[in-house]
């Protein structure tokens, strides 16, 4: 008698906890889970323009070869690899030396034309003797940087390597999930994820199909929250940041074994001149990933001192127009000009 009693209950319980679920993923399917505070859904979709492009096993999205699209009066186009090129056919100049801009929408160019870049206008202050190649990806944190620069640095053979970091890619290499923060962003796959063991740099997950992951809506819920919880965790201990020193010091390292120099911009804004918080934020996070290990780094970091300056493209608040490009190129080759056109002389 008691058994069947206790196996009634069982049963009971085992049936509501089924009709909650489902009632759950009833309800985020209905608000459209992660979509829900859009007022767009943008679907991953290898022909929209909107799309970041084509999911990507190893990187977890990158740029479709041999594209082209327009958005606010430019016009991108990407080579059969999926570097941004300046126009359409334009081919790398193998008879020049490379250099090699890696990171993300900072170094591809967001909202702004080829010429406009910074890395293009670096180009033409070091008098056009350099062939620049742009492998920057819009939404890429250092780790999907680096994981781009193995996958092409045999082919492309850069006699120099600038990758421009932002504070917010400590924040991407502990996310696994982009979407969770812009889900009206069209990512076509989640993120690949390292993680450090015994001080070693371990690769830890494969990014996934966003279609694939996002199917079972209770499901991702749940992930979204624990990884969350992980991310909230990384920063309060700080691992994000060890994390993050240890990636830079990879893409170094991968430099090297192709004999190549790397140089960094570190590139945020500074808006309240009042408040010296994000200042020395910056700052301390400078020292411990850059001048402590004593790399070649422009500091860009206090050219926006309040919200009245004109420093940014259109309806943005941080992607830099071209007139704050100019100012990044001219200090960047001011810097280093000199250095980097001498490794033509050395080589």
């Amino acid at each position: 008698m008691k058994i069947n009693i206790i196996r009634s209950k069982l049963l009971i319980v085992t049936f509501s906890t089924l009709i909650t679920i489902v009632i759950i993923e009833l309800f985020l399917v209905y608000i459209k889970y992660p979509y829900s505070k859009c007022e767009n859904k943008y679907i991953p979709d290898e022909a929209t323009e909107t799309s970041l492009g084509h999911f990507d096993k190893d990187l977890g999205w990158d740029y479709n070869q041999n594209a082209k699209y327009h958005l606010d009066e430019n016009w991108f186009f990407f080579n059969s690899k999926g570097f941004r090129i300046e126009s359409p056919n334009k081919k790398i100049d193998f008879l020049k030396p490379r250099i090699l801009f890696i990171g993300g929408s900072i170094t591809f160019g967001h909202g702004l034309s080829y010429e406009n870049t910074y890395a293009s206008k670096i180009g033409h202050l070091l008098k056009n003797r350099f062939e620049i190649v742009n492998l920057g990806v819009q939404g890429y944190g250092t780790d999907q940087t680096l994981i781009k620069l193995i996958k092409h640095i045999d082919y492309i053979n850069p006699l120099i390597i600038v990758y421009t970091f932002i504070p917010d890619h400590i924040n991407r290499n502990v996310n696994f999930n982009r979407t969770s923060y812009f889900g009206c962003l069209s990512f076509p796959g989640t993120k690949p994820l390292f993680t450090l063991k015994n001080g070693e740099l371990i690769h830890k997950q494969k990014p996934v199909n966003i279609l694939k992951y996002n199917k079972i809506k209770t499901l991702l819920l749940i992930k979204n929250a624990f990884n969350r919880l992980k991310e909230i965790n990384a920063k309060i201990s700080k691992y994000d940041v060890k994390l993050t020193k240890q990636l830079i010091e990879e893409i170094e390292l991968v430099g090297e074994k192709q004999k190549a120099k790397t140089y960094y911009i570190y590139y945020d804004e500074n808006y309240d001149a009042n408040s010296k918080d994000s200042d020395n934020y910056n700052k301390q996070l400078l020292k411990q990933l850059f001048t402590k290990n004593g790399k070649k780094v422009l500091p860009f970091i206090d050219f926006a001192i309040d919200l009245n300056g004109d420093y940014f493209i259109p309806e943005d608040n941080y992607h830099p127009n071209s007139k704050t490009t100019t100012l990044m190129a001219e200090k960047f080759v001011k810097k280093f000009g000199k250095e980097i056109l001498q490794t033509i002389e050395n080589n």
